[in-house]
């Protein structure tokens, strides 16, 4: 429900999902469940009550986002806590506060480094690098966003559709704002041709093709 965008029928679901694991106690569940309410919440911009299910996630986990610490946790927990800063930084990002949401996905890069990248192959770690680049741009530091995008070229030719398009429209994005306009085309064409059957994918790819046109 929630690939297909029905948030609220997701949410509901989610729910049961959450008193369910709550009702037996398995509390790892439960985090990764409230974790993934949370990202439901915020594509409804429903901001309240996705930062209230990002911290309650966080809190079972153990983790204390004033001291950010992720030494002393275990494989296991920072499985789940890696994907579960993502989202927490991808709250601050949707609120206009960058810095903030780059300080938490930071973090997770280093979890993702310290699992030796095996959180779903390394799908996980592109992601993460994805959201890390957003920031840098919004925050103008393109250099450092270039270096990241240097990572994620390595493996791009790896990734699901979904990912290697979100990929390949930072790749276009970051070279764009770098001054190499040509090379910018060329990757973003090369997400156009993947998410034919993706309008939103296609949308985002279309959209940031005309930006490079404009430049040019």
């Amino acid at each position: 429900f929630y690939d297909k965008g029905q948030y609220r029928i997701a949410i509901e679901k989610l729910e049961k999902a959450v008193y369910s694991f709550a009702e037996s106690g398995d509390t790892l569940n439960l985090a990764v469940t409230l974790s993934y309410l949370s990202l439901a919440y915020q594509e409804l911009g429903e901001w309240q009550e996705a930062e209230k299910t990002i911290n309650q996630s966080l809190q079972i986990i153990g983790f204390d986002n004033r001291k950010l610490q992720i030494n002393g946790f275990s494989n296991q927990k920072l499985k789940i806590l890696a994907p579960s800063l993502n989202i927490y930084g991808k709250l601050w990002f949707n609120r206009s506060q960058p810095e903030e949401a780059l300080k938490y996905w930071l973090l997770a890069g280093k979890i993702y480094q310290k699992l030796n990248l095996q959180l779903n192959g390394n799908s996980g770690l592109v992601q993460n690098q994805i959201n890390q680049v957003k920031a840098l741009q919004s925050l103008g530091l393109y250099q450092q966003a270039r270096v990241i995008v240097g990572q994620i070229e390595q493996s791009v030719e790896t990734l699901p559709p979904d990912l290697k398009v979100q990929a390949l429209i930072s790749l276009g994005d970051i070279l764009r704002a770098t001054g190499d306009l040509k090379g910018s085309q060329t990757a973003l064409e090369q997400a156009l041709t993947i998410s034919k059957n993706s309008p939103k994918n296609a949308a985002k790819t279309w959209l940031s093709l005309g930006n490079t046109f404009y430049a040019r």
